[in-house]
């Protein structure tokens, strides 16, 4: 992560393709989310002039609504913007002290996750998940004072997985399977900005 510098990566792809498995991983082969938060973790004891403050929030959008997979009552969030830019209202934001608690958050999260079976997947996800890692740091010591605090987020996204209605019978998994694909067609309306 470099610093005052936002970055995103977006898992893709079709049912049972492996999404998951590439963001979180497992204990013998850790995916982007673990590898992400150690690094961040390195690059904050390689540097020891700063001080640093790592925030993570973990949120899914299941159809059309947001929900805190870090706080269970926090159903339903709205997406706002002001002048900083675009925030989702009441997320839970976690301050972290090492990986293994940023990566015990993230178990948590999962409970709450809608998870469901289809005929591809046993445990598939009928959701999108964001987890985000928020660090800030500034100068340390007296030379630090008056300097701006550098801010570095990064959003590592878990999209469902885009679905044939065919494949699915029963009209709740069918519901999620219209939702999951129209967010995903309009997210490829999206254009990259032109820097």
């Amino acid at each position: 992560m470099s610093p005052s510098f936002p970055g995103t990566i977006f898992a893709y792809g079709v049912t049972s393709s492996g999404k998951t498995h590439t963001m979180h991983g497992d204990q013998r082969s850790p995916g982007i989310i673990p590898l992400a938060v150690k690094d961040a973790f390195s690059i904050i004891q390689e540097t020891p002039n700063r001080e640093f403050l790592l925030r993570v929030s973990y949120l899914e959008i299941y159809n059309e609504v947001v929900n805190d997979l870090l706080n269970p009552a926090g159903q339903n969030l709205r997406i706002r913007e002001d002048a900083q830019g675009t925030f989702v209202e009441g997320i839970k934001e976690e301050v972290v002290l090492s990986p293994a608690h940023a990566l015990s958050l993230i178990a948590a999260g999962e409970e709450h996750r809608h998870v469901g079976s289809t005929n591809f997947n046993l445990l598939s996800s009928r959701s999108h998940t964001i987890f985000t890692l928020t660090i800030e740091s500034s100068s340390c010591g007296e030379s630090g004072e008056g300097e701006a605090v550098n801010l570095s987020q990064l959003n590592l996204i878990d999209l469902a997985g885009s679905e044939s209605s065919k494949a699915e019978t029963t009209g709740i998994r069918r519901k999620e399977g219209s939702y999951i694909n129209k967010s995903l067609l309009t997210l490829g309306t999206v254009r990259p900005l032109k820097h």
